[in-house]
């Protein structure tokens, strides 16, 4: 197992200034991605994924220097629905991230995945997708991970686009494609959905490359 881990952290890393090439079948490649703006300190919001990620995730970004604020992931959280008894919304995180006192250079937002399959039309996806959005400072950068569901492939290319689509309209943002490296099958379990070990290691290393990219 540790020489799986080792051999993902690897792929990734090494890849991070490359393109996709349907040359090389099977390899981890992350995506060129355009940060505007200088990044030291970083508040995530995610759900499941975040919340498996997270030891991996507070030391590959504390490795790369970055300021860790906070790394919130909680189980089953949806973007904007706070569930009674259950995760508080994304948008209630960044709320009470924000009362704390916290004012990182760029949120991460791994959200989406628990509401690809609640929602009906893409004009659901903007409503939600905006909300969020307001929530977070203007002058702060968003970085917004896609989402993968391996079952629901219709669905989740909706949720991606539309979000593509509403973040392009927000200053200092960009979407980073997740879903292009989740398709490796050693990253993801078998419901499709939730990450392995070498997953959590690549979601990690994934993040971190992307923000490392706009790192002042």
């Amino acid at each position: 197992m540790l020489m799986v881990l080792v051999l993902v952290f690897v792929a990734v890393a090494s890849a991070c200034t490359a393109s996709r090439s349907a040359d090389e079948p099977g390899q981890v490649v992350l995506p060129e991605v355009e940060f505007p703006a200088s990044v030291e300190s970083v508040v995530m919001i995610g759900d499941s994924l975040t919340e498996g990620a997270q030891p991996e995730l507070e030391s590959a970004l504390a490795a790369a220097g970055f300021e860790v604020a906070r790394i919130d992931g909680q189980s089953s959280r949806r973007i904007v629905v706070d569930q009674d008894g259950g995760p508080s919304s994304g948008v209630a995180a960044i709320e009470q991230a924000l009362a704390d006192g916290l004012a990182p250079d760029a949120w991460v937002i791994a959200l989406g995945t628990n509401d690809v399959t609640h929602n009906e039309s893409i004009d659901d996806f903007v409503v939600i997708i905006e909300e969020l959005l307001d929530a977070i400072p203007d002058d702060a950068m968003v970085v917004w991970v896609d989402v993968y569901l391996r079952d629901f492939p219709g669905q989740t290319d909706v949720f991606n686009t539309t979000v593509r689509r509403v973040v392009a309209d927000r200053s200092d943002s960009v979407v980073f494609d997740w879903s292009a490296l989740a398709a490796e099958p050693a990253l993801v379990g078998d419901d499709g959905i939730h990450l392995t070990e070498a997953g959590n290691v690549a979601f990690a290393t994934a993040v971190t490359e992307a923000l490392s990219l706009r790192q002042g």
